[in-house]
């Protein structure tokens, strides 16, 4: 896989370290203030409702957002609760052509024109210098996170698969987060040592079936799976965070290892 960071990154810092005017004073001192509030460890952040949800990994200044799931619009104003008021700022967005297509051409200004991961087709439309087409997987470098996007085919078998889906992972020290469209698929094709699986919905209990050791955040309707039987064969209960359109679920990575919010479930599956 070919490696991609995006360009402009330098340019930035360079503009910002030379340029003494009010502008940039203004611009040093809100997102001075944005870094404090969100803190400076690395973080998820994660809003959803329904068949949809928006992650956004962080870093100091480094951002990324992640549409998940299926859009039938585009839900601004979680996404500016998500985001918060002092920096709308990111570096990139990823997520499906049709789902990406949803955003207003405002917003996306607003974003700062971030640059667009199309994580579903191999040809797109939009901008050719900020759009990037995940036909085959990629390997991106933003800030701390190493992320990888990979296309799921359908008939996997066949001479010309067709993309389906897709899968992100973002590794940050030994902490390893799987997002997709559905926990089904991250059962399927995460690997099996993630730390956090994130998706709207799907079975849970058969996502901690295949990769028991992550804990799992997704949509607070996501019930499926969730007949409490008895503890798995290791005794181990599954951690589950809820996402809600307008809360924002934040996870911090800390010392290796992402520290929860204080009141995420411990849930017995039924692994049966």
């Amino acid at each position: 896989m070919a490696d991609f960071t995006p360009p402009g990154t330098v340019n930035r810092r360079r503009l910002f370290a030379t340029s003494f005017g009010v502008g940039a004073l203004g611009g040093a001192w809100i997102t001075g203030l944005s870094v404090l509030a969100r803190g400076r460890r690395p973080q998820i952040l994660v809003v959803g409702s329904g068949s949809w949800q928006l992650l956004v990994a962080e870093h100091e200044m480094h951002r990324i957002m992640i549409l998940a799931g299926e859009f039938e619009f585009f839900p601004e104003a979680s996404a500016s609760h998500l985001l918060g008021v002092l920096r709308p700022r990111v570096d990139m967005v990823a997520g499906r052509q049709d789902d990406l297509d949803l955003i207003p051409a405002a917003y996306m200004r607003r974003l700062a024109n971030p640059h667009r991961m199309v994580l579903d087709r191999a040809t797109v439309q939009g901008d050719p210098n900020r759009t990037v087409a995940i036909g085959s997987g990629l390997d991106v470098a933003l800030g701390p996170f190493r992320i990888r996007f990979s296309p799921v085919f359908q008939g996997e078998w066949s001479s010309a698969p067709s993309p389906r889906s897709w899968l992100v992972e973002m590794a940050i020290d030994d902490v390893v987060v799987a997002i997709g469209p559905s926990l089904d698929l991250l059962a399927r094709h995460a690997d099996a040592r993630s730390t956090l699986a994130v998706a709207p919905s799907g079975h849970l209990a058969y996502l901690h079936r295949m990769v028991p050791n992550a804990a799992i955040m997704t949509n607070a309707a996501s019930t499926h799976g969730l007949v409490v039987a008895a503890q798995d064969e290791n005794g181990r209960a599954c951690r589950v965070v809820r996402t809600f359109a307008n809360d924002v679920a934040i996870l911090e990575i800390r010392d290796g290892a992402i520290r929860v919010p204080p009141w995420t479930e411990s849930l017995l599956l039924d692994t049966s």
